[in-house]
């Protein structure tokens, strides 16, 4: 990332007074009972009464001096990253929580987990005046990123009418910011890779990733959601069985275990549902084929990579997606924790802008 932590900022810059303006209103303060005391003394103590006024006055300009310029300093310190600004994971309304105890829960839901906060009451980067900082909205502007290998859902899948819905966002966020550059997009790596770059800050942001527990230590998610999965089960177009909740789903995979994409939040999810399943599938187009050729019963997967890897095969004859939604979640574009409080609130504001005119949700649509 060819960014500074930030340049050298004047204090008014950050919303700090500076320390002439501050010594000018103690002193318009202070003038009048100056004057008032230095005339009722006058007859008493003559020139004494004055110098110790004088003397008084002194002593509140230092004082206020002081104060500005600690001030100054812990403006321009938050201003460089040195003091955090607390913009870490997305706020826990626009979040999807961890699935409930199945056997409290009942059943699946068919809106799945709380939506994400409307596009609309996203809130907008702070002010300069709010925060303090400044919030670089133009200018050239640098940063490093990567593709995930093995999604063609998000990257590369070879369909030009659908070439992978985050690289679409990347492309939609570059229209909005012609001033921002993305190096890296042609750069192909496991998951598990993409989490340690960030922790390593070898990369500065990457689209898309769920909120997950273990990443918080690596990154901060941007509070702005770019589209949600759903949980769905796929099997084999004549297999008539429809597990309809977590009850019958974990009646199932009591003697089929589900097959389940390496690498992905959806193990732990199956883990927490105490539902039996495997991970030897690399990717969701793996899975529906190992289903096809009967070494697995069931593949659980997000709904979204599910139909991307069926789409334009024999996949879409041969296997069936269930209309159980067991859980949804949200996908997040994320940065490492090096990045910057002023490039961090560029990147909200302009992917706020996309969710607000519903580019984001017409992108997320022609995947379904």
């Amino acid at each position: 990332m060819e960014t500074s932590p930030g340049p050298s900022v004047p204090p008014k810059a950050l919303g700090v007074a500076s320390a002439d303006a501050v010594t000018a209103s103690v002193r318009d303060l202070g003038a009048p009972r100056a004057a008032g005391t230095a005339h009722s003394a006058a007859g008493k103590r003559g020139g004494s009464s004055g110098e110790a006024e004088a003397g008084r006055r002194f002593t509140l300009v230092a004082l206020a001096r002081s104060a500005v310029a600690l001030t100054g300093v812990l403006a321009t310190a938050r201003y460089a990253g040195a003091i955090p600004l607390g913009m870490g994971p997305a706020p826990a309304s626009a979040a999807t929580s961890p699935v409930p105890d199945p056997m409290a829960r009942g059943g699946a839901s068919s809106t799945g987990a709380p939506a994400p906060a409307p596009a609309s009451q996203i809130p907008a980067p702070r002010s300069v005046a709010s925060s303090g900082d400044a919030v670089p909205s133009s200018g050239l502007l640098r940063l490093r990123t990567a593709s995930q290998s093995g999604s063609p859902l998000k990257y590369s899948s070879g369909d030009p009418q659908r070439p992978g819905l985050c690289g679409e966002i990347v492309t939609a966020l570059l229209r909005a910011d012609p001033d921002l550059r993305l190096d890296g997009v042609e750069q192909r790596v496991p998951l598990r890779r993409v989490e340690l770059m960030l922790g390593r800050r070898e990369i500065d942001v990457f689209f898309c990733l769920l909120d997950a527990e273990h990443r918080s230590p690596l990154m901060r998610y941007l509070p702005v959601p770019l589209y949600r999965v759903r949980h769905v089960l796929a099997m084999r177009a004549d297999d008539p069985r429809v597990p309809r909740n977590w009850d019958e789903l974990r009646a199932f995979a009591r003697t089929e275990p589900l097959l389940v994409q390496q690498g992905t939040k959806l193990a732990g999810t199956l883990r927490e549902a105490d539902v039996r399943h495997v991970e030897s599938a690399r990717t969701d187009r793996d899975a529906m084929e190992m289903l096809v050729r009967g070494r697995a019963t069931a593949v659980y997967g997000q709904d979204l990579g599910l139909r991307q890897a069926q789409r334009g095969t024999e996949l879409e004859r041969l296997v069936r997606i269930g209309p159980t939604v067991f859980q949804e979640d949200v996908q997040y574009a994320v940065v490492s924790r090096g990045v910057s409080a002023p490039v961090v609130a560029r990147l909200t504001e302009r992917l706020r802008q996309l969710a607000v005119s519903g580019e984001l949700a017409r992108l997320a649509e022609r995947y379904r």
